[in-house]
C-alpha cells in the first residue's frame, strides 16, 4: 500500500480485481514462484478496512499526519521442504494468521511506517517480525502517487530458529550443519511502489522490493541466496 492513500468521498469504498504476486519460495530461496490470485478491498470512512494482504483492521489519526492500525490477517512467510531438496527434514512452515499493529506519519511528500507482526498457530510457525520503512513520494497528484524508500525487517528469537534455525535433530535427518539463529536484523533493502487511477473506475497498485538478508539470517545454512526481490502488483476496479 503506498505510503499516502487518496481520502474516500463516501462512507464505504469497495474495490475488486485480480493480483500478481512474485517472490522467493522461502526467506533464502535461490527459486521465485509467481501466482496469480483475486483480490479485493472494502473501506468504511478511512478508519474500517478489509484486504486480503492487510487483513482485517481499523486505523485512526492521532494527530495531523500520524496514524495508527491494528488488524488481523495472515502472515504470507512459509517453508516447504518441496521448494528444496536441501529441506528435507526440516519440517514444513506454513502461512499462519497474525496480530498487526503498525504506525504511520506522513509529513508532505515523506512518509515513516513501523510494523509489528505476530505469527500465531503452532509453536515451530511462532514469531515476531518488526518492519519499518522510510519513503518518499516523488510523484503525489490526481495522477497517482510514486514513491520510493529504504526499508529493514528485524526478528525474534523464535522467528530466527524457525526460520533460519537448524535443530541438531533437523541436522541429522537433511545433512545441514546445526546452526542456532538469534534475534536481530533480518534484512535491508529499497522499495518503489505506485498507486495510480488508471481511469474512473480502475486502479493499478504496485510495488517492488529489493532485500538482502542480514546476520543470522543470511548466515543459516538453510540460506542459498542472500539478494532477494519481489513485485506485487493488482489491478482493481472501484464500484
Amino acid at each position: 500500500e503506498p505510503g499516502a492513500m487518496p481520502k474516500n468521498s463516501s462512507e464505504w469504498v469497495v474495490s475488486a480485481g485480480a493480483a500478481v504476486a512474485s517472490g522467493p519460495n522461502y526467506a533464502g530461496s535461490s527459486a521465485t514462484s509467481t501466482m496469480v490470485v483475486p483480490t479485493f478491498d472494502i473501506r468504511y470512512q478511512d478508519w474500517f478496512f478489509i484486504n486480503p494482504f492487510l487483513g482485517v483492521g481499523v486505523k485512526t489519526e492521532l494527530t495531523d499526519g500520524f496514524k495508527a492500525s491494528a488488524s488481523i490477517g495472515a502472515s504470507f512467510d512459509k517453508r516447504k521442504a518441496s521448494d528444496d531438496a536441501r529441506l528435507s527434514g526440516l519440517g514444513d512452515i506454513g502461512m499462519v494468521p497474525a496480530i498487526n499493529l503498525e504506525l504511520e506519519y506522513q509529513l508532505g511528500k515523506a512518509f515513516v511506517k513501523s510494523k509489528l507482526i505476530s505469527r500465531l498457530g503452532s509453536s515451530h510457525e511462532q514469531g515476531l517480525l518488526f518492519e519499518t520503512e522510510v519513503g518518499y513520494n516523488v510523484l503525489a497528484s490526481r495522477d497517482g502517487i510514486i514513491g520510493i524508500g529504504l526499508q529493514a525487517k528485524a526478528m525474534d528469537g523464535t522467528y530466527a530458529n524457525n526460520f533460519f534455525g537448524v535443530s541438531a535433530v533437523q541436522s541429522a535427518a537433511s545433512g545441514l550443519a546445526a546452526f542456532n539463529a538469534t534475534s536481530g536484523i533480518a534484512s535491508l533493502g529499497g522499495f518503489v511502489q505506485a498507486f495510480v487511477p488508471v481511469s474512473a473506475r480502475w486502479i493499478f497498485i504496485g510495488r517492488v522490493a529489493f532485500d538482502q538478508l542480514q546476520n543470522d539470517a543470511a548466515n543459516s545454512p538453510i540460506t542459498v541466496k542472500r539478494d532477494q526481490a519481489s513485485l506485487l502488483a493488482s489491478m482493481n476496479y472501484k464500484f
